[in-house]
């Protein structure tokens, strides 16, 4: 049995329900942040601001093809250090260096690419906003059992600009790839510990032997 004091108590309750309803509606319904690199800030729209307040794109820019090519893409975060003295953040997929104290220090990453394909070109993504400094980039191979290194090609970024950037480099002579003996990686150069150097990723283009199969006579 319901007492005149009981109800008031009952609808009190009911209320105090449907707020705390609606507060977990709204805290559920707000948009989630998105992880960044311990450097990365955000402005008032959303906008990723990297470094010295600069926004950043991890778009990447589109290049042109071959027809008959076969083209593998990696992203910056997919290149390591040569040495645990450098270290990097990351802005989504894309790499800037933080810390760059020992001289000949890179990014590198290995290409995996399959047994007798031809390397003919490759494409690295980047941002050069420093005034006096470039970024290198080399295709390298090293045979372990010689110890022996060599570059095949070699680039580096020119003029300073906020703009992502892609560099085109021809392979010539084109390079047979070898894995029983050789490995082949990308290399990026850089002394800039600083988001004025962005590292977004790199395109490798290649050809594959053609088989063809026997011809049988009947």
């Amino acid at each position: 049995m319901n007492t005149p004091t009981a109800r008031p108590l009952r609808k009190l309750q009911i209320v105090v329900a449907i707020l705390m309803a609606l507060v977990l509606t709204s805290i559920s319904l707000q948009p989630s942040e998105a992880q960044t690199g311990p450097e990365t800030t955000w402005d008032e729209s959303g906008q990723v601001i990297v470094g010295e307040n600069e926004p950043a794109s991890v778009s990447i820019l589109a290049a042109p093809t071959t027809p008959g090519t076969h083209y593998r893409t990696y992203s910056g975060i997919a290149f390591r250090p040569t040495s645990t003295l450098l270290t990097y953040s990351s802005v989504g997929a894309a790499i800037y260096v933080t810390s760059n104290p020992q001289t000949g220090d890179t990014l590198f990453l290995e290409m995996q690419l399959p047994q007798g394909a031809t390397i003919t070109e490759v494409v690295f993504y980047f941002r050069d906003y420093h005034i006096s400094s470039d970024l290198g980039f080399s295709v390298r191979s090293y045979a372990p059992d010689s110890a022996n290194e060599m570059v095949w090609e070699s680039a580096s970024s020119t003029g300073e600009s906020p703009d992502q950037k892609n560099i085109i480099i021809p392979v010539n002579p084109p390079i047979i790839v070898d894995n029983t003996t050789t490995t082949y990686r990308l290399q990026v150069a850089t002394v800039v510990a600083k988001a004025d150097h962005i590292l977004y990723g790199a395109r490798v283009g290649f050809t594959t032997p053609t088989t063809y199969l026997p011809f049988l006579e009947r």
